[in-house]
């Protein structure tokens, strides 16, 4: 089968970041990104935006929707923290499994029931405790577990059998697709789709959709009311889920990982997720906008650093918090004897 391929084209993206060595560039990452406004409004961009990606994790907010539309908070009693997982790519540190445990025996499952298999926890310490401890890592240890409780729970409110329930034609994926079909206006039917690391669909769709959908969740965030075609109860999942995010940013991801980081310095300034392969988006409520970033050859280090330079060119970090997340925005970079010999910077 011919695969579509995104990057065969005449035009190349610009160099969002450069790693320099001495006094010699070394290394470029090529990439776009936008920042959409009110109504869909273009406020900033570089690189070719209609680009069809892979959102991945950056868009776990959404994945996360319908599950807190459908009444979970209240149905199974969900603390702002259990919200918060919902939406991790979590480092499986102990306060990440133990919630998500948490949330799987309020729904009446457990770690067998999870279908985003096991890898070791993304945080070294975690992941040395459990070598020390002589202990395995479970499904609970993936950096997913708490999206995919949540859809087990989604399948419980809906009364649907929870097996199978990564699988495209599910209802819970379903469910999923049509959340994303509202808020980025794509048709998934014309989209590419894939299989995430975590066994669900991750369908790609233009980078510019992906902001115009951060821009609403922006939007319902700060209160506003877009159209019609969202009712009350939809709105106010948005508000629940972000404003558990902004609570809690380290059940997002974790110690010292730039998601969390950058939500811990700029406290309700913006809402923030990374997905694989270096994607970005972002949601800045005070302004309605919305951001998509993506980095072409998926280097993560690049994506750090450009989202943080994107936040600094629309005004959302003053001079204190540039220097708080200065290790993700200008990285050094450091010889076998810790001697400085580079950096990572983002340069537009």
């Amino acid at each position: 089968m011919r695969k579509y391929h995104p990057y065969k084209k005449k035009w190349s993206n610009p160099i969002l970041v450069q790693v320099t060595r001495g006094s010699m560039v070394e290394s470029v990452h090529r990439g776009c990104f936008v920042v959409v406004g009110a109504g869909n409004v273009l406020k900033m961009s570089m690189g070719h935006v209609t680009q069809v990606v892979y959102p991945r994790s950056s868009i776990k907010i959404l994945q996360a929707f319908p599950t807190i539309a459908s009444g979970a908070i209240e149905a199974f009693s969900l603390t702002h923290k259990e919200v918060a997982v919902l939406c991790a790519s979590h480092s499986g540190e102990p306060q990440h499994v133990n919630t998500v445990q948490n949330m799987l025996q309020k729904a009446g499952f457990t770690w067998q029931d999870l279908a985003c298999s096991v890898h070791r926890p993304l945080s070294r310490e975690a992941s040395d405790h459990l070598t020390r401890k002589g202990r395995l890592a479970t499904p609970l240890h993936n950096n997913c577990s708490g999206k995919h409780v949540g859809m087990l729970m989604l399948a419980k409110l809906h009364r649907v059998p929870p097996q199978g329930y990564c699988h495209q034609d599910h209802p819970v994926q379903k469910m999923v697709a049509r959340t994303l079909e509202k808020f980025t206006g794509c048709n998934l039917q014309r989209c590419p789709v894939g299989i995430d690391g975590c066994s669900v669909p991750t369908w790609a769709m233009p980078l510019n959709k992906i902001a115009e959908a951060f821009s609403k969740v922006a939007r319902f965030s700060n209160g506003e009311t877009i159209d019609d075609s969202f009712t009350k109860q939809e709105k106010n999942a948005i508000e629940q889920l972000t404003g558990a995010i902004l609570k809690h940013p380290f059940m997002v991801a974790g110690t010292d990982r730039c998601c969390t980081r950058i939500m811990q310095v700029l406290g309700n300034k913006v809402v923030v997720k990374y997905g694989a392969e270096a994607v970005y988006t972002a949601a800045v409520p005070s302004r309605g906008l919305g951001i998509a970033l993506k980095i072409d050859d998926g280097s993560t280090r690049a994506a750090e650093s450009a989202i943080i330079n994107i936040l600094d060119k629309i005004g959302a970090l003053d001079n204190d918090e540039k220097r708080q997340l200065a290790k993700f925005h200008k990285h050094p970079i450091k010889n076998c004897a810790g001697v400085t010999v580079g950096c990572i910077e983002s340069v537009f």
